[in-house]
């Protein structure tokens, strides 16, 4: 959906888990570059990053 520009926005929210070397949000090569608009930590160790696509302003 990335590549294809159907996606303006993106909302992680990263939750602390050990899973070893952890799994890629992104093959290798990836190349949108994103502007983070916000950010928020709770107290149990989520946080939240909200990305905008950059060029999709």
């Amino acid at each position: 959906m990335l590549d294809a520009e159907l996606v303006d926005e993106l909302m992680l929210f990263v939750v602390p888990r050990l899973l070893g070397a952890g799994i890629p949000l992104w093959r290798q090569g990836h190349s949108r570059p994103l502007k983070l608009l916000r950010t928020h930590a709770w107290p149990d160790g989520m946080v939240l990053l909200h990305y905008q696509i950059a060029g999709s302003e």
